[in-house]
């Protein structure tokens, strides 16, 4: 997944239109989040990703967001925590409508 952040309004040139943004293209953007790929754990035989504090199930829905300069560092995470709940962790520069919106894009993977 790949998610274009618009760059803030105080930050954009001025004199700029609100349509001449256009993200898919790259016009307008700030930043790019980009899926953090799970790495091989051996003693589990497995791929796995990190969730710090959190404990949560295998899902395929388990996924984790960060910035394209800091692969390293998420910057969201979507997990199944239990058979029919899951946490949504995000900071920075995500708003809750944006981190809601990625979670969505979830809701419906098998």
């Amino acid at each position: 997944m790949e998610v274009a952040l618009p760059r803030n309004r105080e930050q954009g040139a001025r004199g700029t239109c609100a349509g001449q943004e256009d993200l898919a293209c790259g016009v307008g953007v700030d930043r790019r989040l980009t899926t953090r790929l799970p790495e091989w754990d051996g003693l589990g035989q497995s791929l796995t990703l990190e969730f710090d504090e959190r404990r949560v199930m295998a899902s395929a829905k388990n996924f984790q967001l960060a910035c394209s300069e800091a692969p390293e560092e998420a910057i969201f995470q979507h997990g199944k925590i239990d058979d029919s709940a899951f946490c949504l962790d995000f900071k920075a520069p995500l708003g809750i409508v944006q981190a809601f919106g990625a979670a969505l894009t979830a809701a419906y993977w098998t």
